[in-house]
């Protein structure tokens, strides 16, 4: 601490009236001290050994209102806000034993009122190096004191408006993320929270009655956490909760009682969909996360408003989870093995084949282990661009060993589209490098994430579109594909989102079905069905329109040399005609 003198006190280690009394040595100290102190203009008092005032000079009667008289013979205790001798013995004693010494405290001034001083202690010691008496040099540190508070009280409002969503007034993503990392070493349980058809509200109503619900779901869910869970918005429609001490149980039931209390709100379209996980201590908080935001992505392809859950066991996450979502990223990313497959996109009504959509994955993993938490990590994590470079890098790798002029749909997410780093230049690069043409390159464009520059991402598409490449939209029906971003896109492929291909038979699912198709009928873009399991869901397709499907019903995903095959044996089990291979038409 700075010293800043201002008020001395010298203690002595005998009394003013012992003085001559003492050796000449200490004695000629102690009065040239006692001088110094009462012609000083500072506030200065001189104590014995024992912490009593000998000397009071001017400087200290100002700053204290205490005059000489009054205090001289009493203990230093008096002058302190707490009146314990003790306390000031040990103050004392520290000062003898370290050289000197510097502290702050409250002090009382004649008038009852306290200050806040700053002591600066020096200890006395004679020719032989005994200890003679202090020196103390105190000052008024009261405005300094203040100062420092209110940069306090700014620094934790900084801190707390740092970790807190300003829409909702929870904690952030940033904070979640901090909490998650801190967690105690106890059993815990993450929720992972998202808010259906949320897109469509901000479309049909605006976006200043998407931030009222959103206000409004995160009221709702505070009321049912407990005061020491941390609930958090972790982006625009999605919501996380960390339950410290919860089991499965309690997770299963508080993800039921949040996803009930929707439908007891006044709007209709306030509708979640949850995703939970248990954990041991001593599991990975991140991995418990993905491992949660794995089943809400179930929830959400069953149909939305639903909750989905299980205890994390290590041996049941997907394949990422041996090594871990975080290990296997770092991995992939610091140039590990990623392998593609290759899964047809095939003719409803003759089996023919449209082209083949690439699958990257891990080398590790089978080619129907789901990589949707990988990438859910990478999103979380911020690194979705490498990632989907490394992707793309492995689809154009192997394509060479498809049938002759196939068409090539790869995936890619928002965010590299967008991202000036990977521009179509880089592309360009990337087909030549794998011997690949534009013409026969479909880039998908998935619905896992928001874009908000519709504008940007139009001219985007248009930079590529004039190199040849054509684009689809993915799983249209839910997440962020709405109408508004395939009017933006324009896309010349549009492809339904397996949750409404499953629920077809729904009133909702056949009218989002049918939207599709009529958008596709007016800007001339070809409609897929995803998620074509088994014979009738391709005939359900086909009888609404759709002549194009894809799903493990009709071929699963595999090498590139073994595509053939896979679609021959649906053929076969079929009532359709062999396989015709075709290449797909031009849009008009």
């Amino acid at each position: 601490m700075r010293r800043r003198p201002v008020l001395v006190f010298s203690i002595c280690r005998a009394a003013e009236t012992s003085l001559p009394a003492l050796p000449s040595t200490v004695a000629e100290i102690a009065a040239r001290m006692r001088l110094l102190v009462e012609a000083s203009d500072l506030a200065q008092v001189m104590l014995d050994r024992r912490g009593q005032v000998i000397s009071w000079n001017r400087g200290a009667e100002r700053l204290m209102g205490h005059r000489p008289g009054a205090i001289v013979g009493r203990h230093v205790s008096t002058l302190r806000a707490v009146d314990e001798p003790e306390n000031a013995n040990r103050w004392l004693d520290a000062a003898a034993r370290d050289g000197g010494r510097e502290d702050e405290g409250w002090w009382v001034r004649r008038d009852g009122s306290r200050v806040w001083m700053s002591v600066i202690t020096t200890p006395l010691r004679d020719g032989s190096s005994e200890l003679c008496g202090f020196l103390c040099i105190v000052r008024d540190a009261s405005v300094r004191r203040h100062a420092d508070l209110a940069l306090q009280k700014t620094a934790e409002g900084l801190e707390q408006l740092a970790a807190t969503d300003p829409l909702t007034g929870l904690k952030n993503r940033r904070e979640f993320d901090r909490m998650l990392r801190t967690i105690p070493r106890e059993p815990f349980a993450v929720l992972a929270i998202d808010v259906d058809h949320f897109k469509a509200v901000n479309d049909d109503n605006g976006h200043d009655a998407g931030d009222v619900l959103l206000r409004t779901i995160a009221t709702t869910l505070a009321l049912l956490v407990r005061g020491w869970d941390v609930l958090a918005r972790t982006g625009g429609d999605e919501f996380a909760a960390l339950l410290p001490g919860a089991g499965r149980e309690e997770a299963a039931k508080v993800a039921e009682r949040m996803r009930v209390a929707m439908h007891g709100m006044p709007s209709r379209s306030a509708r979640i969909s949850v995703g939970w996980a248990s954990a041991p201590a001593g599991a990975d908080p991140q991995t418990v996360w993905t491992v949660a935001d794995m089943h809400l992505y179930r929830a959400k392809r069953s149909g939305r408003d639903q909750v989905v859950g299980s205890e994390f066991v290590v041996d049941d996450t997907p394949r990422i989870s041996g090594p871990s979502n975080t290990e296997t990223l770092t991995e992939l990313l610091a140039g590990g093995a990623v392998d593609a497959v290759y899964q047809p996109i095939v003719g409803l009504g003759d089996g023919h084949v449209l082209g083949y959509e690439a699958l990257a994955r891990p080398a590790h993993f089978s080619a129907t282990d789901s990589v949707e938490t990988l990438f859910r990590m990478a999103r979380q994590t911020e690194r979705i661009c490498d990632l989907d470079w490394i992707c793309r890098k492995a689809a154009f790798r192997d394509a060479g060993r498809l049938p002759d002029g196939a068409t090539l749909f790869v995936n890619v997410s928002a965010s590299a589209l967008l991202d000036p780093m990977h521009d179509v230049d880089q592309l360009l690069l990337l087909l030549r490098w794998g011997d690949w043409t534009a013409a026969r390159t479909v880039l998908e464009l998935g619905e896992h994430e928001p874009i908000s520059d519709l504008k940007r991402l139009a001219a985007v598409l248009a930079r590529y579109r004039a190199e040849g490449v054509r684009f689809a939209l993915d799983d249209v029906g839910e997440g962020h594909s709405t109408l508004e971003l395939l009017a933006a896109a324009e896309p010349e492929f549009i492809k339904v989102a397996r949750s409404l291909t499953m629920t077809a038979s729904r009133d909702a699912s056949r009218a989002a079905i049918e939207a599709a198709l009529a958008f596709g009928r007016s800007s001339g873009a070809v409609t897929i069905a995803e998620g074509v399991e088994n014979q009738f869901a391709a005939d359900q397709m086909q009888s609404m329109g759709i002549e194009l499907g894809q799903g493990f019903g009709l071929a699963v995903p595999t090498a590139p040399d073994a595509t053939a095959d896979t679609v021959a044996g649906w053929l076969a089990r079929s009532a359709l005609r062999p396989l015709r291979p075709r290449a797909p038409e031009a849009r008009p």
